[in-house]
């Protein structure tokens, strides 16, 4: 009898410290249970990866887009959800002993990385190539594009397949081959990027004559542009036949152009009075950053009519004796080639930068190189360096105690704009972030003349919150 109590006491003993341990093991530990949805339907997500860090545990949500994770230690976990077709997403949960925490989380689709410029090509009856541009606008990672242009015989595209950075674009030229074709054709364009696929429309007219008096067309003047080492030049575009809307757009320039418009309405050629129906455009050369060298590519004006190509070029000289527009006040200056010069300059207006970045005197000529770089938040329409502005009159003072007014100034330059005489006035667009080089000669100084103390130069552009000293670009105590 004794035997068998002390049976049951043993028995009971054992269960006691086995349930002990499971309760225990249930207060010790926490999980997660989770649902993935869809962002835009709220539908759940199957097969998607669940990861959960720390740990390194993974599971594959199930039909219903659950899944969870069992007996975790109390602490911080981050669970990553990845799945084809979306945006991965985290999330970061607290596990508690003996609590089941939510960790629910919700995937959007990837957006879009793939843009085209245009989705319709119109060769008309005169284009033969047009272009096309592939932009990566997503956020990280390059695409892998092709372009297809299956059952379309009298096309060719270079290249036809590449690969575009985030933030870059590539160009695709497009060609008809009009030997191979007799009448009027259309078809479509495929581009395919990482899933993604867009069409092109292309419609191609080989009926209309270009002879035909009433048949629209762009045409340009020069035909080709050579600025040199200028910092900026001109082109008109023209619009025979009827009004056209245009965009320009570069190709194998890399940010070293920029262009007074960019985009505008052209009214129809008059013969009669061609300055007032061309769209006259400025094109700056950018040179800093630039190797000395020569730099060619390709201004695109883009209409309905299709793309009219335009070949730019630009020179970079060498720099001679540290004069490099870099706003240091020590250097030579264009004229001399060597030397030193000191001086400070200021205004105009605070959305104008204004640098010193030579001084000498030669033959009785004082020469002032400066730049000026628009740091406003839009584009200057037109900037002006002139004799008088509001009253406001060119004047210039030397240690000899001479004043010059507007009648001393040889020469006033801006980019590739030069102006003299009294009445002097030179004037350009000046785009957001162009800095144009300039120069100011004035004539007849004194030969004990060794420095300027003050020469006060009238500018202005359209700003009507500016005060007097703000309409002007003064210079003080220059020497040489």
């Amino acid at each position: 009898m004794k035997q068998k109590f002390l049976a049951l006491c043993l028995f009971c003993a054992t269960v006691l410290v086995f349930t002990a341990c499971a309760k225990d093991e249930e207060e010790v530990t926490g999980s997660i249970y989770g649902i993935v949805t869809d962002a835009d339907n709220g539908e759940s997500i199957k097969s998607a990866n669940v990861s959960l860090n720390p740990g390194g545990k993974s599971t594959v949500t199930g039909t219903d887009g659950r899944y969870e994770f069992l007996n975790l230690q109390p602490g911080q976990y981050t669970v990553q959800v990845v799945k084809s077709g979306y945006e991965s997403n985290t999330k970061r949960i607290t596990v508690e002993v003996g609590k089941t925490a939510s960790g629910d989380v919700v995937l959007s689709k990837v957006s879009s990385k793939l843009k085209l410029s245009t989705n319709t090509l119109n060769f008309g009856s005169n284009w033969r190539t047009l272009s096309f541009s592939i932009s990566n606008v997503g956020t990280s990672g390059s695409i892998s594009w092709s372009v297809s242009t299956e059952g379309l015989d009298w096309l060719q595209v270079s290249p036809a397949s590449g690969t575009t950075n985030t933030g870059k674009t590539s160009e695709v030229l497009v060609t008809v081959l009009r030997e191979d074709i007799t009448g009027p054709e259309n078809g479509i364009i495929t581009v395919r990027a990482d899933g993604e696929s867009l069409p092109i429309n292309v419609t191609v007219n080989q009926n209309i004559s270009q002879d035909n008096s009433s048949d629209r067309y762009l045409s340009v003047s020069p035909l080709s542009i050579d600025l040199g080492t200028n910092e900026s030049g001109e082109f008109t575009i023209f619009s025979h036949n009827g009004v056209t809307s245009y965009k320009l757009y570069t190709r194998g320039i890399d940010g070293w152009l920029s262009f007074s418009e960019i985009e505008g309405t052209i009214q129809p050629y008059d013969p009669v009075d061609i300055a007032g129906t061309g769209e006259t455009i400025t094109v700056f050369a950018k040179h800093d950053g630039l190797a000395a060298g020569t730099y060619t590519g390709t201004i695109i004006v883009r209409s309905d009519l299709g793309d009219l190509e335009v070949p730019v070029s630009i020179t970079v000289p060498e720099k001679e004796g540290g004069n490099d527009d870099s706003g240091d006040n020590t250097g030579g200056s264009s004229d001399s080639g060597s030397g030193t010069f000191s001086g400070t300059v200021t205004g105009p207006c605070p959305g104008l930068d204004v640098q010193l970045t030579g001084v000498s005197k030669n033959n009785g000529v004082l020469t002032v190189n400066f730049t000026v770089q628009n740091n406003e938040t839009f584009d200057i329409s037109q900037f002006n360096l002139r004799y008088n502005v509001n009253g406001i009159h060119f004047a210039a003072y030397d240690d000899t105690g001479n004043t010059y007014d507007e009648k001393s100034v040889q020469e006033i330059k801006m980019g590739g704009e030069v102006s003299s005489g009294a009445y002097f006035s030179v004037d350009l667009a000046l785009p957001q972030g162009v800095k144009l080089s300039c120069s100011l000669r004035i004539k007849d100084v004194s030969d004990t003349a060794t420095e300027f103390t003050n020469i006060s130069l009238p500018c202005y552009y359209g700003r009507s919150d500016v005060t007097s000293d703000q309409k002007k670009i003064v210079f003080k105590n220059l020497t040489w």
